[in-house]
Order: C-alpha cells, then sequence, then structure tokens
C-alpha cells in the first residue's frame, strides 16, 4: 500500500461520515429551492431587499421599526443583493441556511470532539444532518444561529476566548436567544479559570457595540419590537399560553419525528453523568432556553423550539458515544438515523406541495402589484408573504412591522387601530373570520362604511380571500 493510499484510508477514517453527513443539507436544499417558507421568514428577506436596493432598514416604505428579530441575516442578504445586484433574496437566504448547516454538521463533529473524542464527533455529526426540523427554517435565520453559536462555543472551550466573544456577538445579531448561550459559557469560563473572561466580553463588545449605537439612532432602541408584541399577541387572549401551543402542534407532527425527538429528549442527560462542565452548558442551554421562552409568555412559534431539537440531538450523541453498552448505542443510533432520514422525506415531499394559504397570499400578493399603484398601502395581520411578493407598503395589523399596535392588543380591541391606520387595502381571509381581530375589524360600522369589495381571490379547499379597497381611495 502507498503513501497515497494510506492518507486516503486515514482521511476516511477521521472525516468520510461527516464529510458524507454535511451533504445532505446541500441535497435537502436543493429539493426545496422552489418551496414557500413560512410567512414570517419573508419579513426580514423584505427588510433585506429594501437594504439590497439602497432604501436602507426599512419595510417596503413604511415606518422605520425594527421589525425582524435577526438584523445580521437582514444586512448579510441585503449586502450579497447589492454585490450580485439580485432581489431574490430568498434564494439568497436558501443558499446561506443550506451552507450555515451544512457548517454546523462539521461544527457538531468539532464539539464532540472537544467534548468526548471523535467517535462523539461522528455520532454528533450524522445526528445534526438528520434533524427534520431543518429543512423548514432553510431561509430563516436559525441555521446561522446554530452555527454561529456552536463555533463560538468551540472556541470557547478550545480557550480563544476573543474570537469566542465576536461569534458570539454574530450569534446575538442572528437572533437575540444566542445571548443565553453566552452568558452560560462565560460562566463556565468564570468557573474554570476563576476570573472573569475579558477577551470574552471584549469581543463580544465589538460587534455589539456598533449595532447598538446604529439601531438606537434609528429605531430609537437597539432591540426587535418583536418581544413586546408578541406579548401583547398573548395579551390579545387568541393564542394559547406557549407550552399548550407546543404540545398541540407537535402532535400534529409525523410520528417518526415524534419519536425521534422523544428518543434524543430522554438520551441527552445521560451525558451528564460524565461530568464534564461543558456537556452541562450545551444541555444546560437547552433548559434555560425552554424556561425563558415560557417565561416570556410569548405565542407558542415551531421555529422557538429549534434550538431544543438542535441541542436534544447534540446531547443524544454524546451519550451514545459514552454508553458502555456499544451494540444497544448502535442500535438506538440506527433508529434515530432512520426515523431522520423518513422526516427528511417527508419534509422534502411536503416541500413540493404548496400549503393552500400560502398559495392564495401569492395570489393577492400578484393581484395587489398588477392593480394598485406602488404607493398604495395594505392593511393584514399575515404580512410576509403579502409584503415580499406584492412590493407594496403592508401595515401590520398585528404591530410587527408598524408601530402602535401593542396598546390596542392589550386593550383587547384591534378595531380603533385599523381605524387610525386608514389603509388603501384590506384583506380578509374568510377563512379566518373567526378570528377575534378579525370579527372586530370586519363588523366595525366604519370598516363597513368606508371599504367595498373589489377582488376574491379562490383558496383551495377554503374560504376565499376577499381585497377591500377604501371608497374614497382612486
Amino acid at each position: 500500500m502507498n503513501r497515497l493510499d494510506t492518507q486516503f484510508i486515514q482521511f476516511a477514517r477521521r472525516w468520510g461520515l461527516v464529510t458524507v453527513s454535511s451533504i445532505i443539507p446541500l441535497g435537502v436544499a436543493w429539493q426545496f429551492r422552489h418551496a414557500i417558507a413560512y410567512d414570517d421568514t419573508y419579513i426580514t428577506l423584505t427588510y433585506a431587499r429594501n437594504i439590497a436596493q439602497g432604501h436602507g432598514f426599512v419595510y417596503n416604505g413604511g415606518p422605520i421599526m425594527l421589525g425582524t428579530t435577526s438584523p445580521l441575516l437582514a444586512l448579510w442578504l441585503g449586502f450579497w443583493g447589492a454585490v450580485l445586484q439580485t432581489n431574490n433574496m430568498a434564494q439568497l437566504a436558501l443558499i446561506t441556511g443550506a451552507l450555515a448547516w451544512a457548517g454546523t454538521v462539521w461544527l457538531a463533529f468539532w464539539l464532540g470532539e472537544q467534548l468526548q473524542g471523535p467517535a462523539a464527533g461522528k455520532l454528533m455529526a450524522i445526528l445534526m444532518a438528520t434533524l427534520a426540523i431543518w429543512p423548514h427554517v432553510l431561509r430563516a435565520e436559525f441555521p446561522l444561529l446554530m452555527a454561529f453559536s456552536l463555533l463560538a462555543l468551540v472556541l470557547s472551550m478550545r480557550q480563544r476566548y476573543g474570537w469566542a466573544g465576536i461569534f458570539f456577538g454574530l450569534a446575538c445579531l442572528t437572533r437575540g436567544d444566542a445571548a443565553l448561550l453566552a452568558g452560560l459559557s462565560g460562566l463556565a469560563i468564570l468557573w474554570q479559570k476563576r476570573r472573569v473572561p475579558w477577551r470574552l466580553v471584549g469581543g463580544f463588545s465589538l460587534v455589539l457595540a456598533p449595532w447598538f449605537l446604529y439601531a438606537s439612532l434609528t429605531f430609537g432602541n437597539p432591540l426587535p419590537a418583536t418581544l413586546d408584541i408578541k406579548r401583547a399577541h398573548r395579551a390579545y387572549g387568541i393564542w394559547p399560553h406557549i407550552i399548550t401551543g407546543f404540545w398541540r402542534w407537535f402532535q400534529r407532527t409525523a410520528w417518526p419525528f415524534q419519536l425521534r425527538f422523544a428518543l434524543t429528549v430522554l438520551l441527552a442527560p445521560i451525558a451528564l453523568t460524565r461530568r464534564n462542565l461543558w456537556a452541562t452548558v450545551l444541555l444546560g442551554w437547552g433548559l434555560l432556553h425552554a424556561l425563558s421562552y415560557t417565561w416570556l409568555n410569548v405565542p407558542f412559534y415551531f421555529w422557538y423550539v429549534l434550538p431544543i431539537f438542535v441541542i436534544a440531538s447534540l446531547g443524544a450523541g454524546l451519550t451514545l458515544a459514552t454508553y458502555k453498552q456499544k451494540k444497544l448505542s448502535g442500535v438506538l443510533l440506527m433508529v434515530l438515523v432512520v426515523l431522520g432520514g423518513v422526516g427528511l422525506n417527508n419534509a422534502v415531499a411536503r416541500a413540493e406541495r404548496v400549503n393552500p394559504r400560502s398559495q392564495a397570499y401569492l395570489d393577492t400578493a400578484a393581484w395587489l402589484k398588477n392593480n394598485t399603484t406602488p404607493d398604495s398601502t395594505v392593511g393584514y395581520i399575515e404580512i410576509g408573504i403579502l409584503a415580499y411578493f406584492s412590493q407594496r407598503p403592508v401595515l401590520d395589523l398585528l404591530g410587527l412591522t408598524t408601530p402602535g399596535a401593542a396598546t390596542y392588543l392589550q386593550q383587547g380591541d384591534i378595531g380603533p387601530y385599523f381605524e387610525t391606520l386608514r389603509p388603501d387595502y384590506y384583506i380578509r381571509n374568510s377563512d379566518i373570520d373567526n378570528w377575534k381581530m378579525c370579527k372586530q375589524i370586519n363588523k366595525r360600522s366604519y370598516f363597513q362604511q368606508a371599504y367595498h369589495p373589489v377582488a376574491t381571490i379562490p383558496q383551495r379547499h377554503r374560504k376565499p380571500i376577499i381585497i377591500y379597497q377604501r371608497t374614497d381611495k382612486h
């Protein structure tokens, strides 16, 4: 056997499995190239497109408000949109998400190596690659959030504190949730070294200070308005508690997905028996994440639980690598991988079918783009797809991108808020007329007198969407 053959065998043994695993995200992303993401994703994509077009950090010509939870993703996509001279933020976001997911597979491998050795790294990598919740968030900020978070964690373990702080800062700009892991990591270093990790603090501040200054001057607040608005949504009274919402959502998912999550949640805590400080940080991050969202009392959205699924899979991989019963560990690994593969296959199959509501929103956006002037304002409660594809100023009746809603939501009546906004057009989805907020608008005497229907958009297997125009709008 010559030297080249020996080197190839060594490479295959060490890197082969993780290399193959990291290709899975790219293949899945290719299958999702024509899929429509969930509605909130397009809020960030709309900000990104306006940045790329030189309009600034604004939402389709509306009031200046930080309505995205991921300013870094908006800036990143806006930058590349300007460089490549493209407005297709959805495809740029898909490429970013796929590469970040593939990077997370490699980072899971390096994290496992740092925690326990190559075997743990390989198991954690394959479990990360076959986690079936990834495809649903590929165009959102979560793949980037996980990549930055795990990279910062690995750097912390390797005592590269300055770089760890920088990537923790980038993770926080991707989504503020990362502050939980940054705080836990800082405490772990303090425990280990018995001194404050000033380099980590410095790197963290180096990234966040410029953004805090810019956002404070531009928006009046460096933090997204989303948290206060989502809490106001809960106060409004039509969204269930986050635990109730999670359980209802989980019950609707496919059984392979349910079984895999249950097994990883059961296996992950066993890793703590090794008394590894950084394994405790990793799993503590998941617990703290769940407790924080519960304490914040916000409505449930499935993307909120993504970090918990990621952490559970990483913890399960660490447990299986260290468990003494190797045959049982092998069987459990195969079960988890097969369940993950089935879940990914189901996700790809669903990607080929457009949700009826999303399709109706696409058709509504097309009507608006073809039949209204560019400065026509549109009022609705689900704004992402409408604003992105219609390229019209959409006034958010739930307040994520339009200021002033929180007071009305907390008072329990959104009708007066609609009257103050006076959008040129109003979208009425007859399928959700029973929502409290819709009733308050539709039955209001102002609405009945000031608006008239101008178009009806069919919605497959559901009641239609009706587009209303303000009577004095000509």
